[in-house]
């Protein structure tokens, strides 16, 4: 890949910034003709400036603007340097994490090499220019001092500018942020020339430009500062700064854009007399001369009060745009779904009317899921009265609209919709005329912007067509609002606003595709086919093949599923083309994967950004007729609708996920099924948790390890900061071991390395190297037959180097907690318990941390946004290792009930004496009302007999034949039979042991010491379907039990399997194993803790 320079000049603001760019961006032609690249592409339009950079770095998207960045790279030719420009990043340098400007200039630098360049101007100049700066900038939730009524003494003690106005300190931070050398230039009037001439190595000079940002005199400085004293808005304020336009040059490039900003109603609305009421002598330091001050606001009086007499008053939401793009009617057939049944869908809300009437009559805005907040009227949409971004979010993309909407519908009260209008109002002429520099997030943000529009869009229809004397009362504002609706399809359609293969990204596809198709004409095609191409984009990116969704996160996989599956719904083929065709081919899959994934309390597991909540059935109209919907249907619904699915357990090796169970239980018991997840590592940046080899499992109704869920989106939030990190999770803290810098390492440092589906003994084997320089090996199986979980971890540091190792493992609140050596014994408040054995070398400590104590978060759980409790986790540490092997065993014998494989309470167990488990009897019991065998045949009597006759009896069909040598093994079994009613459902055929005749087929012990059962005992037996060798059989030898493999192979049906039972020692294991491989059979353990293998036909 070719290599560039890259020379970044940061700042300061106020030092021949807006100069230096607009002369570089007036010579970029030439630049370019010589090699030397001014980019285009991260320049806001009407700007000289690469402020794109700022504004994608701020929203956590600096992978986007280093994408925009190398488009722009691949089509320079010739080109060897490249020269960015925004002093935002001096400006903002304090303000944004500095782990952003670290990504953006270790991105910047796998271009090529980089430079940063400083223009440094004197301290009392640069404060001076500065004040004014903060004085005149619109107020700002990012910069808190922006639209300041400070004094410049008093600014200047802030910490922020303290900070920028040491030198040194700005250069360390910003050498070590970027890791690249800093050149300072110092302010003067040739600085532009100085710069660039040092840019190009001297052959590139201009003439030195003319300031383009000529000061703010003191007088204009102190009256808007009083301005911002008194004025509550920023409308209002711009209003102010429009009046002041009028009256004094107000040089600024940022004053005047925000003085463009009012409007005639908002003039109309100004106290003029205010002005006659402003005070001299409050701002010494500015060097304020009090007369021209006094002189100042007298004349903008005299303008205002002028202008209020001269306008018509009915002027405000007037526009004579004769070309404005008409809306079709609510009676077009393209319409009937994307627009006239959300309405329906809208107003029909119960919760819509109950949020509307909350909010109209008891002046109470309950933004859901959130609390309710006093409302104080329209205006303060930057406002943040429960610190959570998400409730700003909700706010400005208007999402109440619905709610006055539906309670309008009930009530028939119009003054409701003026409510509403006077909402829109007040956003749109706040924000509507703004961009994407403007410093608060949600005004212009991805997925606000697209949201906005769609519920303007519901708004206006609604209006028109239930409310058509308010409509004609309103025509004025109606128009206004369709042009408003044109303004978000432009951002909606430009590339640079575009947020490409996220959920954001679809939903902005999405509505431009509404927008297309609400309005007439070539403009609205062409969003439409802007729309559909990047809706199909999406489609492609969104899922794996495997049909999951790639933002690691099972609730964002069913909200992005249903807005494809809203997007194939709500249009015709005419407009989607082939991508109804393109939803079909992995849409059935994503269906499966929210079967799987969902809990047998018919929740949502809380894995990534998740809630543990209920998910809702969107599919049916789609898919009802599918074996997939049914096996959904019957996940949902916890057995009570629905099919059984067939498929007990899934893996998905390139999405990162496994979920094991025991069983799909009948609805009665449906809760109490065994539920596993693994996850194994995330898929793309989006909602990503450092959960890389998390296990969480639920069982007998309840949850035992847990995961910790959501919480909010505020990353600063140290409870969301622990949710998101690996202490939140099921994973191993390793000292001394980290992530690397680059995203981009953890979507390939996991992979599966194996797995198993099969119904018994189902695992996966991960191997992550997130945590470098370690390699971690973490093996999961899950055993039905035993009810154990066992979790093998293996550690090897590729330095060499000793490392402390911590597995943690978490569990809820109310379960009891006791650590008896390398033991530790769960219990709930049920009593049920889950043990937990700790086998490998013994831990330096097991420790238990609950809760959060102060600002530290030891362990917590949010099953819902915006709440949280606390939790429990066991800590075991093992310190000084540089390889390390632990395996963890969780038992849930004393937690799970006995189900079969098919979910039913398969408890079959005699009360004869044996040495089969009871979980054994009653697998194999379900194994063979599965399988349905015509011929089984026991080598010995036991309780495992018992259950197996009473599966054939169940069956109707079969025939038992027992083999045995004890009479008194024989007299205990005939007894419980007898007491079943099994007797006729079994033959029995008895003899003593004599020695074995046939090949040698055991090494050893010596053959002689071999026996078995006379030849005669299995004259007639032909086609044996099953062979159950009991571990209660007596030997002659250790191995005389398994001469059944030979005796009976020729008389084995095709589909035969042989059960060994109360295998102990490695050699009987490897006896089997090497007896199946040379006779076409396949050896697998059901159960270790039993000894239970199953040989049948390869």
């Amino acid at each position: 890949m070719k290599k560039y320079r890259f020379v970044i000049h940061v700042g300061y603001p106020k030092a021949a910034s807006t100069s230096l760019q607009d002369a570089l961006l007036d010579s970029s032609v030439l630049l370019e003709q010589n090699g030397f690249l001014y980019p285009s592409s991260l320049i806001s339009k009407g700007s000289s400036k690469h402020e794109e950079i700022f504004r994608l770095v701020r929203l956590n998207k600096v992978d986007k603007a280093l994408a925009l960045l190398k488009i722009e790279l691949d089509s320079a030719k010739d080109v060897h340097t490249v020269f960015l420009s925004t002093e935002s990043i001096v400006n903002q340098l304090y303000n944004i994490d500095s782990s952003l400007w670290v990504r953006l200039f270790d991105g910047i630098k796998r271009f090529g090499s980089l430079e940063i360049v400083v223009i440094h101007r004197e301290i009392n100049g640069f404060l001076t220019s500065y004040y004014k700066q903060a004085v005149v900038n619109q107020p700002s939730s990012l910069v808190e001092f922006y639209g300041t009524s400070l004094t410049q003494a008093d600014f200047s003690k802030l910490a922020v500018v303290r900070k920028l106005t040491n030198l040194d300190g700005v250069i360390e931070t910003l050498k070590y942020v970027s890791n690249a050398p800093v050149k300072v230039f110092d302010y003067q009037q040739s600085v532009v020339n100085d710069v660039i001439s040092w840019l190009t190595n001297g052959h590139f000079s201009v003439d030195t430009p003319k300031l383009s940002n000529v000061s703010l005199q003191p007088e204009e400085v102190e009256l808007i500062r009083q301005i911002n004293a008194a004025t509550p808005s920023v409308s209002e304020r711009n209003t102010w700064l429009h009046v002041l336009s009028h009256c004094c040059p107000l040089g600024s490039r940022t004053a005047l854009t925000l003085a463009d900003r009012a409007n005639e109603a908002d003039l109309q609305q100004l106290d003029a007399g205010w002005l006659l009421t402003v005070l001299p002598a409050q701002n010494p330091e500015l060097g304020v001369n009090n007369n021209k001050l006094l002189s100042l606001s007298k004349k903008a009086y005299e303008w205002l009060s002028q202008y209020q007499r001269d306008c018509r008053l009915n002027q405000s939401l007037q526009y004579e745009d004769s070309s404005l793009m008409p809306l079709k009617t609510m009676d077009s057939v393209e319409l009937e779904r994307c627009v006239v049944k959300k309405i329906e869908q809208v107003v029909t809300a119960s919760s819509n009317v109950s949020l509307g009437e909350k909010l109209f009559t008891a002046k109470k805005i309950e933004l859901a899921p959130f609390a309710p907040v006093s409302f104080t009227g329209w205006g303060s949409w930057e406002q943040d009265p429960l610190n959570n971004r998400s409730w700003q979010w909700r706010l400005n993309w208007l999402s109440f609209l619905s709610y006055l909407l539906a309670y309008h519908q009930q009530s028939n009260n119009d003054e409701i919709l003026t409510f509403g209008k006077e909402a829109i109002t007040s956003w749109l002429s706040t924000y509507l005329e703004t961009d994407t520099e403007y410093p608060f997030e949600f005004i212009w943000h991805d997925h606000a912007t697209a949201l906005r529009a769609e519920q303007l869009v519901l708004f206006s229809y609604y209006c028109r067509d239930n409310a058509p004397e308010w409509t004609t009362q309103n025509a004025a504002f109606l128009t206004y609002l369709e042009q408003a609706l044109v303004v978000h399809a432009e951002w909606l359609a430009k590339d640079s606003f575009y947020s490409e293969h996220t959920n954001h990204g679809l939903e902005q596809a999405r509505v431009l595709l509404l927008l297309g198709t609400v309005f007439e004409g070539k403009q609205a095609e062409e969003w439409q086919q802007i729309a559909i191409q990047r809706i199909s984009c999406e489609l492609q990116f969104a899922f794996t093949n495997e049909g999951v969704h790639v933002e690691n996160s099972p609730a964002y996989h069913i909200f992005v599923f249903k807005v494809f599956l809203g997007i194939i719904k709500d249009y015709s083929n005419d407009v989607l083309g082939d991508l109804a065709s393109q939803f079909s081919q992995f849409s059935a899959k994503a269906l499966n994967f929210i079967t799987h994934i969902l809990r047998p309390d018919g929740l949502l597991p809380p894995i990534g950004d998740t809630e543990q909540l209920p998910t809702s059935d969107a599919y049916k109209e789609m898919f009802g007729s599918t074996n997939e919907y049914q096996h959904f249907l019957y996940a949902l619904s916890q057995g009570k609708q629905g099919i059984k699915p067939k498929q007990l357990n899934v893996v998905y090796p390139k999405s990162g996920y496994a979920v094991f169970r025991d069983c799909w239980p009948e609805r009665d018991q449906y809760k109490q099924a065994f539920h596993a997840i693994a996850k194994v590592g995330c898929s793309s940046r989006y909602h990503h948790q450092q959960d890389e080899g998390h296990v969480s499992v639920y069982a007998g109704g309840e949850d035992w390890l847990i995961d910790s869920g959501l919480y909010n989106y505020i990353n600063k939030d140290p409870i969301r900061k622990y949710m998101r990190g690996r202490q939140g999770h099921n994973v191993p803290l390793i000292s001394n071991a980290s992530y690397g810098k680059d995203f981009e390492h953890r979507l390939a440092a996991w992979k599966v390395a194996d797995y198993s589906e099969r119904e018994v003994l189902p695992h996966i084997a991960m191997q992550l190297e997130v945590l470098q320089p370690v390699v971690q090996n973490r093996h999961v199986c899950f055993s039905s037959v035993d009810k154990v979980l066992v979790i093998e971890d293996l550690f090897v540091s590729e330095d060499n180097q000793p490392r402390n190792f911590t597995l943690q493992w978490h569990i809820p609140k109310n379960k009891t907690v006791t650590v008896n050596g390398n033991q530790v014994t769960v219990t709930s408040t049920s009593g049920q318990e889950m043990i937990i054995d700790v086998d490998g070398p013994e831990p330096n400590n097991i420790s238990v941390a609950k809760g959060v104590k102060e600002d530290k978060v030891f362990s917590c759980i949010s099953y819902k946004a915006n709440h949280y409790e606390p939790s429990q986790v066991i800590k075991v540490t093992y310190e000084d290792y540089a390889e390390l092997a632990v395996k963890t065993r969780f038992s849930f014998e004393h937690v799970l009930p006995s189900f079969g494989l098919d979910g039913k309470d398969n408890s079959v167990a005699s009360s004869a004496q044996g040495l089969t488990s009871n979980n054994i009897i009653n697998y194999l019991y379900d194994q063979l009302r599965r399988e349905k065998p015509l011929v089984v045949v026991t080598c010995g009597a036991e309780d495992a007999t018992i259950g197996i006759a009473k599966a054939l009896r169940e069956n109707g069909i079969g025939c038992l034949v027992i083999l045995e040598n004890s009479e008194e093994r024989a007299e205990n079994v005939k007894k419980s039979l007898k007491e079943n009613y099994l007797q006729s459902w079994v033959e029995w055929r008895t003899g003593d042991l004599t020695p074995w005749e046939g090949d040698n087929v055991i090494a050893s012990p010596p053959q002689q010491n071999t026996c078995w059962f006379p030849v005669e005992l299995l004259e007639d037996l032909e086609a044996v379907d099953f062979v159950w060798i009991a571990s209660s059989f007596e030997k002659g030898s250790d191995l005389s039990c398994y001469l059944a493999l030979p005796a009976l192979l020729e008389r084995l049906s095709t589909q035969a399997q042989l059960w060994v039972n109360g295998m102990s020692a490695p050699t009987e294991e490897e006896f089997c194993k090497q007896w199946a491989s040379r006779h076409g059979f396949e050896f697998e353990y059901v159960s270790r803790k039993n000894g239970l293998g199953v040989l049948s036909r390869s």
